[in-house]
């Protein structure tokens, strides 16, 4: 994950923004769990997050999208409703988790697990990913479905973290029935269509 001051986003290659929740991703051994309400930007090449929308100058996050091996919904059973202060904006309990695995520049694996308050946001920032990461060379072929609980994984109780995943992964297409993301017709790039 690359921080602040790497490139500059331009308006025109911002393909999808909004507030969801991340979940820490416990990078050091002993920090705690975590969640926080971020304010992400998926461009052409990055998927950013930001303290908030209007602090997008303190960046906290950078994911280079050529690095995702993994974009899939997930299982967070621990989640705590922090989406909405009223939770008449919010059609699920918790929300509605989905997970972005990718690499370092040192070959480590990390995942990002993050939460919309709609069903269809949730829907919306998965396809619009995929259609991003659709040419990634690197996409993995299975995955967990819930997260790791410090012992073992609560999807298929693996004890290692290393360990493969137990469900295979969706196919990526850069442009999904019924999606929103056309292709710039001057360098067949994604983009959001208005």
């Amino acid at each position: 994950m690359m921080m602040a001051g790497k490139d500059e986003i331009d308006d025109c290659d911002i393909i999808k923004q909004g507030l969801m929740v991340k979940r820490s991703q416990n990078k050091k051994r002993f920090m705690p769990i975590n969640y926080k309400q971020r304010w992400f930007v998926l461009t052409t090449k990055n998927f950013i997050y930001y303290e908030s929308e209007s602090e997008r100058k303190k960046e906290r996050g950078r994911i280079k999208l050529s690095s995702v091996t993994v974009i899939e919904t997930a299982t967070i059973t621990s989640s705590p409703n922090i989406l909405s202060q009223d939770n008449t904006n919010n059609d699920g309990e918790n929300g509605y988790a989905f997970q972005i695995s990718y690499s370092d520049g040192n070959d480590q694996q990390y995942t990002l697990y993050l939460i919309t308050q709609k069903l269809q946001d949730r829907s919306d920032w998965i396809r619009s990913l995929r259609a991003v990461c659709a040419d990634t060379l690197v996409k993995s072929e299975k995955y967990h479905s819930s997260i790791w609980g410090g012992k073992k994984w609560q999807c298929c109780r693996a004890p290692t973290r290393i360990a493969e995943g137990c469900e295979p992964c969706s196919e990526w297409n850069k442009t999904p029935p019924n999606s929103p993301i056309i292709k710039n017709s001057e360098n067949d790039s994604p983009i959001l269509a208005k």
